[in-house]
Parts: C-alpha cells; sequence; structure tokens
C-alpha cells in the first residue's frame, strides 16, 4: 500500500526543494500504516512505523526522474528491495528493542515470500503521471 501511494502521488513537475509534497505525503502514509500495524499486532511501537516511513519516502524519491525514470521491471525489483528491507528492519528492530524470540528461518522465508508477490504488483502498478 505504501508503495502504491508513493508512486500515485508523484507528480510530473519537478521541485527545487530536497523533500516536496510529494515525498512528505508518502512518508506520513507510510508512518500511519506502520502504526498501525505496530498497534494491530500488539507488539512494541515504532518498528514498522519506522520501516514503512523509510519505504514511503524511499518510493517517492527512487522514482522521482532524478534518480530512475519507472519501468515496469524497475518497478519489480524495486519493490521486491523494499519489502526485504522493510521487513528485514522492522524485524530487526523488534529483536533489538523486545525480548520476542523469533524463527530466523521462518521470518526470512515469510518475507521472501512477500516479496516475491509484491514484486509481481510492483511489476502492474505504474504512476499516475504515465497514464
Amino acid at each position: 500500500m505504501v508503495y502504491t501511494y508513493g508512486l500515485k502521488s508523484l507528480s510530473t513537475k519537478p521541485s527545487g526543494s530536497l523533500l516536496n509534497s510529494a515525498e512528505m505525503k508518502s512518508t506520513l502514509f507510510g508512518t500511519t500504516i506502520g502504526l498501525l500495524e505496530d498497534i494491530l499486532t500488539g507488539s512494541l511501537i515504532g518498528p514498522a512505523l519506522f520501516s514503512k516511513g523509510v519505504a514511503g519516502l524511499s518510493t517517492s524519491i527512487i522514482f522521482s526522474d532524478v534518480v530512475f525514470r519507472w519501468s515496469a521491471l524497475l518497478g519489480g525489483i524495486v519493490l521486491f528491495i523494499l519489502t526485504i528491507l522493510d521487513g528485514a528492519t522492522a524485524l530487526g528492530l523488534r529483536i533489538l528493542f523486545s525480548e520476542i524470540h523469533i524463527n530466523s528461518t521462518t521470518a526470512f522465508h515469510t518475507i521472501g515470500i512477500q516479496a516475491i508477490v509484491n514484486a509481481v504488483i510492483g511489476v502492474l502498478i505504474k504512476p499516475n503521471n504515465l497514464n
């Protein structure tokens, strides 16, 4: 959801500032989704908030036509990498700041499956400015 919102909020006009409204909106949306995820899981507040906020900001920056121009293949690759980084960051922060015991094999298997499914979705979703 965060990736899709980040792509859909991209504008066609470049901005002169470091963070424009698309990046701010994507980051705010990502942190809101992360906060809801943290609340619904009943665990420590913060890991998903941080990882989803970074994912929202990264999506807007990566495809701002300054770093990369969006393509279907690149969209799939970026969403695959963002999913792995999001899962690893949230998992790492939960392990670091709480006394939770996680089977790392199962956790990384789950993150890998999510990344593969999200890569397919990343190929199909395109920014509004390409419509």
